[in-house]
């Protein structure tokens, strides 16, 4: 009998002509390469979907930085940018952990600012310098480090650092995308926010003390510019 359709065939035929199948053996390599050829045809459109929504998801700018080193006058960071459009550093600010009220306002250094240094176009790392900001806004001008904080930290250089950068991305602001941004901390006070296009993405690298020890002491007491 055809182990298909099951029509009677000939003793020991190894195909049927009723259902054009093979039998035994045969049969089973024939089914076999039919799954065969249809998981391979799910991988091609599984590998299709993942290059369209990795082309999609990237197809906006994404950066990101790194805090390096530092000199007397300046905070030193790569920063890089892996998606497809530019970026736009915005504001700039060092924070330490343990004093979350307090921060040091910066600025890009004057031949970085020539230089359009703050426009991360995509492709290779780029070196930024930072430098204590000459104009600080009211509002923060209460908030930044005192000379008195500096001796602390040169004293005590494992105290953790976190350098934010506010960056605009190439979806914002007024992008495609929409959050609820119940609170939001802006120039590093409280801001109440209702349903509306994101202004930009708050980026932060954290980080020693000891890391920027030549820009610190530079600023204890005595050295305060």
């Amino acid at each position: 009998m055809c182990s298909n359709c099951g029509k009677r065939i000939p003793f020991s035929a190894s195909f049927c002509n009723e259902c054009k199948t093979y039998q035994g053996v045969r049969q089973h390599f024939t089914v076999m390469a039919t799954i065969l050829s249809l998981v391979l045809a799910s991988f091609a459109i599984c590998n299709g979907v993942y290059v369209a929504a990795t082309y999609l998801s990237d197809r906006d700018s994404h950066t990101r930085f790194k805090v390096t080193s530092a000199d007397d006058d300046h905070v030193i960071l790569k920063v890089w940018n892996t998606g497809r459009r530019p970026s736009t550093l915005v504001a700039y600010r060092v924070i330490c952990d343990d004093w979350p009220a307090k921060e040091v306002t910066l600025d890009l250094s004057d031949k970085d600012k020539l230089e359009a240094m703050n426009v991360i176009a995509p492709g290779k790392p780029v070196k930024i310098r930072l430098a204590p900001a000459r104009q600080i806004p009211p509002p923060l001008e209460s908030k930044q480090f005192a000379p008195k904080d500096y001796l602390d930290l040169s004293e005590h250089s494992s105290r953790s650092l976190t350098l934010e950068i506010d960056v605009e991305e190439s979806d914002d602001p007024g992008g495609d995308e929409w959050d609820v941004l119940p609170l939001l901390l802006q120039s590093r006070g409280y801001r109440w926010s209702v349903l509306g296009p994101r202004q930009y993405h708050i980026r932060s690298d954290r980080f020693p003390a000891a890391r920027i020890l030549e820009f610190v002491r530079q600023r204890r007491p005595g050295n305060a510019q």
